[in-house]
């Protein structure tokens, strides 16, 4: 699939030490105290905000697989304008290249995504109707296995994607692995509390 440049490719201008930049954010949001908490969104919230502002671009979304491990809900949107989109879920079977690549590669990097083969599957019923010219996903993995996805969009103009764009990305798909985790263990110990009250329940009743 082909798609001709609407406008000229950005390159992301430079601003003194932009690895250095990059690990301030990163070490800013690890010392969040919002991360050791149990409501996810807000965590999302943070995450996606922060990448928005830090790599100047307008969609970072959040989704997570099923356990079939044939379709990603989204979890979390933010849009720079507030805006949104009904596009909630995306299967496999609908774009088996992508579905692929997630499982395959540690990120994709897609400077015009509208020819990029691990994203142009999306360009008729996603890329054009939102805008998007430049993907930049990330796996999360947890246990060596995909959970889920962090997604950068760029809108309106093509985007070259630069390394330390891709270890920022990474980074904060592993931020978000913890995240995951942290919170599977919360939920792990609030069945345990249940168990044990309702054990107690009992105990007490057979005692008396």
């Amino acid at each position: 699939m082909n798609c001709e440049p609407a406008n000229h490719p950005d390159k992301y201008p430079p601003q003194g030490n932009r690895l250095a930049y990059f690990l301030e954010t990163l070490i800013r949001l690890h010392r969040n105290p919002l991360l050791f908490q149990s409501d996810v969104q807000k965590i999302y919230e943070l995450i996606c905000k922060t990448a928005s502002e830090t790599l100047e671009i307008s969609r970072v979304s959040i989704w997570t697989l099923d356990k079939g491990g044939q379709a990603l809900l989204r979890r979390f949107l933010y849009e720079q304008d507030g805006a949104s989109d009904e596009i909630l879920e995306i299967k496999a079977h609908d774009y088996p290249n992508y579905f692929k690549a997630i499982h395959q590669k540690p990120f994709i990097q897609a400077d015009n995504a509208h020819t990029h083969s691990d994203t142009c599957e999306f360009a008729d019923s996603y890329l054009k109707p939102l805008h998007i010219q430049s993907m930049m996903d990330c796996p999360i993995l947890v246990n060596n296995h995909v959970t889920g996805v962090i997604c950068f969009e760029h809108q309106y103009n093509y985007r070259i994607w630069q390394p330390e764009d891709a270890l920022f990305v990474q980074s904060l798909a592993d931020l978000l692995a913890i995240v995951h985790q942290n919170n599977r263990i919360l939920q792990l110990l609030k069945e345990i509390r249940s168990q044990n009250r309702e054990l107690s329940e009992k105990t007490g009743r057979l005692l008396h």
